[in-house]
């Protein structure tokens, strides 16, 4: 059988035609990013996304799916720190976590940007700090540990010179029962 002229042709024609880009040629993906499936949209009407994702983010973005796409938030790994009390023991009675956030869609440029995310679990709100502003948080926790450090010292002398003095006072009454010397 013989070929067709424009069967000829064809291979001449697709050397002619110029490389196109791949999907991976194509990402929005800046440095420090990599692109991940996202869901969107409501149950039962939900369609996967390829989004742009820092690498510092903790969040399967398919397991907890937003509404729109706009509404995705990136979230590091949280860190935190709680303490019970004399009168709460084993409970949190105060408790603090950071991690690192961004929304990529907020308003405002810091929001936008990675920033360090203070909470404390209530339902108060969370605190959003720049870098710097959390350099100088941390600085005046580190401050604020060293006077509860302080305090717990002052603490524990006080308690050991009441002890003294509440043991001597067990010895004394105990002598005078026991009809001894005072």
């Amino acid at each position: 059988m013989a070929k067709s002229a424009s069967s000829q042709h064809i291979p001449a024609a697709l050397a002619a035609i110029p490389q196109q880009p791949t999907a991976a040629d194509q990402s929005i993906a800046r440095p420090g990013e990599r692109m991940v499936p996202a869901l969107i949209g409501w149950p039962g009407r939900q369609t996967t996304a390829l989004i742009a994702c820092p690498e510092w983010c903790e969040i399967d973005h398919v397991d907890n799916w937003a509404h729109a796409l706009e509404d995705v938030d990136h979230y590091g790994e949280d860190d935190g720190w709680s303490t019970d009390s004399v009168l709460q023991p084993g409970d949190a009675v105060i408790e603090l976590y950071a991690r690192l956030h961004s929304d990529p869609v907020a308003d405002s440029p810091a929001m936008r940007e990675a920033h360090v995310l203070i909470g404390d679990g209530s339902a108060s709100g969370d605190c959003y700090l720049t870098p710097e502003m959390a350099e100088r948080a941390a600085d005046e926790l580190i401050a604020f540990a060293s006077t509860v450090r302080h305090l717990a010292r002052v603490a524990r002398q006080a308690n050991a010179a009441a002890g003294r003095s509440r043991r001597r006072v067990q010895q004394v009454e105990l002598r005078k029962l026991s009809g001894g010397a005072v």
